[in-house]
């Protein structure tokens, strides 16, 4: 165990020294699925030529700001390397090995969707509301669109551990496994929590450090998919976090594996905040999506804890090249349908701001998440996404606007985009005080283009075509709108592309397909 750490930590200390790279150099795919590596360099750099690369890819130096590979992955399962030369501007060049790790099967090829109890329920959990929350993820269509993880988060354990061993709430949770039972039976997964210190972050419950090995037995013994690791308590360092969350991602795979399972199928869940860039390491301590900002609170902005949509905006737009498939940078739950009935994410705030989204601010919400490529985990109450009163909560209110939250929440079109297999992040192509504008490679060569007024005025933006990446003025785009469900006038490669008429903290977001 120990010597396995030690190669994790030299792997974050040769990730490290890859710069000048601002892009991940260990990268995944699935055998013969399309591919793209952005070989993005800090300021003053440039990759220009690539060493070793299999057949079924190219580079491509001249169409962008930056190199990027692409093609299809290898069909044989594999560790693939090639050499990355950057231009240092001197007499030599720089040489950095990246490798592409080809598996028959992926802890999570796209971002994983499910839901969250926390925002909704806090410390207010028990088998029944998870019971019933599961049974709505069906009952409501959210799982056909692709929620099927059903989580729970903190406090469920007793307040101390028992003979070394993190003990249910038995009044809240009689059962465990007859509950994990019915949530399979109803075709959904179910994922438990903890934390890499010795309590968690409500510090009601015990964490998981030092006890890494008998818990996650117990994880897997009760039947449980996922785990979402928190890190409250714990040291700053990054060189600690990497230590602690190898641990426990070693200690799953081998519970997995001795109850005879694949532990390609269990989906450790690393939840760090971004405090420590865990884009630059958390691939090595075996998570395959990661925390990459303060907790999601429902506000536009949020100047206290950094949790409002737009410090979520300010940070995604800052790491979109270290995204990609098996490696999902994570924005946190989805607010969307909270209405300010939460209870920790209705904290924080600051410039005048209101705990709520407006319906415009919800719709951006989600709208953007697709767009990243992040993980997409509901954190309302969702059996009030029926228009009918519901008893769950103490908050017994009825949700005047289910319809648009159900609408919001289940628009395939969009979720096509965050589920995009190509496992791209949207890079930023506008980014001014009133607008961003994001555009994303799609793996089928479609391109996704949001539009977001980040202003309390109305806007429009016009953008020319020519100006975002992986369009061509040789061509002819059909333009599709993804939340009006429209098909909108073709457009060639030498026009431009306007929005619509904006609200405040509105979004638009189009899909381009070539003629």
């Amino acid at each position: 165990m120990r010597k396995n750490i030690l190669t994790v930590l030299l792997a974050l200390s040769t990730q490290l020294m890859a710069q000048n790279l601002e892009c991940p150099t260990h990268v995944y795919s699935l055998p013969g699925k399309p591919f793209m590596h952005k070989l993005v360099t800090d300021e003053g750099h440039r990759v220009n030529a690539v060493k070793g690369l299999p057949a079924c890819m190219k580079l491509d130096v001249t169409t962008r700001d930056y190199a990027f590979i692409h093609g299809t992955a290898p069909v044989a399962p594999g560790t693939y390397t090639y050499t990355a030369i950057i231009d240092q501007y001197t007499p030599q060049e720089k040489e950095v090995q990246c490798t592409l790790e080809v598996r028959a099967k992926l802890p999570q090829p796209t971002p994983f969707m499910g839901l969250l109890t926390w925002n909704a329920f806090q410390n207010n959990i028990n088998q029944e509301v998870v019971t019933k929350l599961a049974e709505s993820l069906v009952s409501l269509g959210l799982k056909d669109v692709g929620y099927d993880h059903m989580c729970i988060d903190d406090q469920w354990a007793a307040a101390e551990r028992t003979n070394g061993r993190l003990i249910p709430d038995t009044q809240k949770f009689p059962s465990f496994n007859k509950l994990t039972d019915h949530v399979h039976k109803l075709g959904l997964k179910i994922g438990i929590y903890s934390d890499a210190a010795e309590r968690t972050c409500s510090e009601a419950m015990p964490g998981s450090w030092q006890y890494e090995e008998t818990d996650a037995k117990d994880f897997v013994k009760w039947g449980f998919d996922l785990l979402k690791y928190d890190y409250c308590g714990a040291p700053a360092e990054a060189d600690s976090a990497l230590f602690r969350y190898s641990k426990m991602s070693a200690a799953l795979k081998k519970a997995v594996k001795e109850v005879g399972k694949d532990p390609d199928d269990f989906l450790f869940y690393m939840c760090e905040w971004g405090d420590r860039s865990p884009w630059l390491w958390a691939a090595e301590s075996g998570a395959s999506c990661w925390r990459a900002t303060a907790d999601t609170r429902d506000y536009w902005s949020d100047t206290m804890y950094k949790g409002g949509i737009i410090q979520s905006i300010d940070r995604f737009k800052r790491i979109w090249a270290y995204q990609g498939v098996n490696r999902w940078n994570d924005a946190d739950m989805l607010v969307v349908g909270l209405h300010g009935t939460g209870y920790s994410s209705n904290d924080g705030g600051g410039d005048g701001y209101q705990a709520g989204l407006t319906q415009d601010e919800a719709q951006t919400n989600f709208a953007l998440w697709c767009m990243w490529s992040s993980p997409l985990i509901l954190s309302n109450n969702i059996t009030n996404l029926d228009g009918k009163l519901n008893n769950l909560t103490k908050k017994e209110v009825i949700n005047t606007f289910w319809k648009e939250d159900l609408e919001i929440i289940t628009n395939k079109e969009l979720i096509a985009i965050d589920q995009d297999p190509l496992g791209q992040g949207a890079e930023p192509i506008i980014d001014t005080e009133h607008s961003i504008a994001f555009a994303k490679d799609l793996s089928n060569g479609d391109v996704a283009l949001s539009i977001t007024n980040l202003s309390s005025d109305m806007l429009t933006l016009e953008i020319p075509l020519s100006n975002i990446p992986g369009i061509s003025e040789a061509h002819t785009y059909e333009i599709r709108d993804l939340i009006r469900h429209i098909d909108l006038p073709a457009l060639k490669g030498t026009e431009n592309i306007k929005s619509d008429t904006l609200q405040a903290h509105q979004t638009q977001v189009f899909r381009l397909h070539k003629k």
